[in-house]
């Protein structure tokens, strides 16, 4: 029995979402339960920061002026 190209064509294309599918539910299933626990640090209550004034990288000022009154989330590393 010989095969089209069309029909060859058709069948790759189901087998190979049919492992794509595959693949991905098993991805789904096998995900981790938790979420990954973050290491970091809280502080309930706010530090003061001492007065310092930078240059950003437009070239202007920014000091300690622009973080009055808003939350901020420093990270490094």
């Amino acid at each position: 029995m010989k095969l089209s190209s069309r029909t060859r064509l058709i069948v790759i294309f189901m087998l190979a979402n049919v492992v794509i599918l595959t693949v991905g539910s098993i991805l789904i299933i096998n995900r981790p339960v938790s979420l990954p626990q973050i290491e970091g640090v809280f502080l309930p209550t706010a530090k003061s920061l001492p007065n310092f004034e930078l240059t950003d990288q437009y070239g202007q000022s920014f000091s300690n002026r622009h973080l009055v009154g808003r939350w901020h989330i420093v990270s490094y590393g």
